[in-house]
């Protein structure tokens, strides 16, 4: 027998099907970088600088104490400021007017007989007299550094003027303990990343839609970026997606939900005086406002019936479903044939989440070619028992 022979008899190895373990830092979402403590202690010594504080508490000892009772309530009032500033846009900057403040007053029960809305008037009135001077302070709304203050001085009136509270040490204690931790604790935008958007299925869209992804952001960013600078999407930017792509309704999502949206979907910032960069949203960020917009709205799924209810489906559904919507509405015509979609759900059963297997081998794909990799997932064969991640830049194919 010939050694050609013998070689073809000889059966090639089979190859076996690689499980990749999903990890965030080859995610889509790994340049996000969430809240650490040092990032929040920066944040907070920016606020209490700038803040008027020490000139309300003059005794440097009760100054130390109330400083070290605000930094242990700081997150939760950081996060319940991210909220209501986003509900109270003062022209383009995220701000608290008094209209707002007094519903957070309301739902913190500051308001009582020993402190009225016209004190609340007040002291907003003086909060808001201060010395700073930026087109990103507002002259009647809380911006955050004001946000922290104004506790202090509701905290003078309602405890120690009122004779329950000896000094702004117990004042501002007894105002943490009554009025803010049973309410601001429960704001949380990290609370959606850990237990919904951060997650391989969301990962797994995207990627698998990321040139329809890059062309959305592309068309909708770069209004108010400057000659040079990177793009980024502002806030009328993201107004003007959602309503091209008619998501805003009373049923669904109103306007100012996209502006809640938009400033919980942004990364911390130490400086929002000086500085626009919480206003200017990066392709990162923007991932993550879409999935919340997807959230919100809960269209129904790719494939199925358009009366079946989404709302209780995962993100990761409600997401495809969203970015199909936005392609069909939004895109032109020139734009849509250069991408190359997945045929139907890349989800074989839209009413039950089964994770995809794909029958791989290992391609090196250059992470700039979305193009490549649409037609490489394109033709990736699907088994609904079990899954294995695609990531980027190395992707595996058929």
């Amino acid at each position: 027998m010939c050694i050609r022979d013998r070689e073809q008899e000889i059966e090639a190895p089979k190859k076996e099907k690689i499980r990749i373990q999903w990890k965030f830092s080859t995610s889509i979402f790994k340049d996000y970088k969430k809240d650490s403590d040092e990032l929040l202690r920066k944040c907070f010594e920016f606020d209490w600088d700038c803040s008027r504080i020490q000139r309300v508490v003059k005794n440097p000892e009760q100054q130390a104490s109330v400083k070290n009772l605000l930094w242990e309530i700081y997150p939760s009032l950081k996060e319940a400021y991210k909220h209501y500033s986003g509900l109270g846009v003062v022209g383009e900057v995220f701000s608290i007017p008094i209209n707002t403040f007094t519903d957070f007053a309301t739902q913190c029960n500051l308001l009582d007989d020993t402190f009225k809305l016209s004190d609340l008037d007040l002291k907003f009135i003086a909060t808001n007299s201060s010395e700073i001077k930026t087109k990103n302070n507002p002259d009647r709304a809380l911006t955050r550094f004001k946000f922290m203050e104004i506790m202090v001085r509701i905290a003078e009136d309602k405890y120690i003027k009122a004779g329950l509270s000896p000094n702004f040490e117990d004042a501002v204690g007894n105002l943490i303990r009554d009025c803010l931790e049973p309410y601001v604790t429960q704001f949380n935008a990290q609370k959606f990343r850990d237990e919904v958007y951060w997650k391989e299925e969301v990962d797994f869209v995207y990627k698998s839609y990321l040139q329809l992804v890059n062309q959305i952001y592309k068309k909708y960013s770069g209004r108010k970026s400057k000659p040079g600078m990177k793009k980024f999407m502002c806030l009328d930017e993201l107004h003007t997606l959602a309503n091209h792509a008619g998501l805003i309704s009373e049923d669904s999502m109103v306007e100012r939900d996209v502006d809640v949206i938009f400033n919980l979907s942004m990364m911390t910032q130490v400086d929002e005086l000086y500085q626009n960069r919480h206003f200017e949203m990066s392709f990162v960020e923007f991932l993550e406002a879409f999935a919340r917009i997807a959230d919100k709205t809960a269209l129904s799924p790719v494939g199925s019936g358009e009366s079946e209810s989404a709302r209780n489906q995962p993100l990761h559904l409600k997401l495809e479903a969203l970015l199909r919507l936005v392609y069909d509405r939004c895109l032109d015509k020139d734009t849509k044939d250069s991408i190359i979609l997945p045929s139907g759900s890349i989800f074989n059963d839209s009413k039950k989440f089964y994770t995809p297997l794909v029958s791989l081998r290992q391609t090196n794909v250059n992470s700039s070619q979305p193009s490549t990799l649409r037609r490489i997932i394109s033709r990736a064969t699907i088994n609904p028992v079990s899954y294995t991640h695609l990531t980027l830049p190395t992707i595996y194919s058929v």
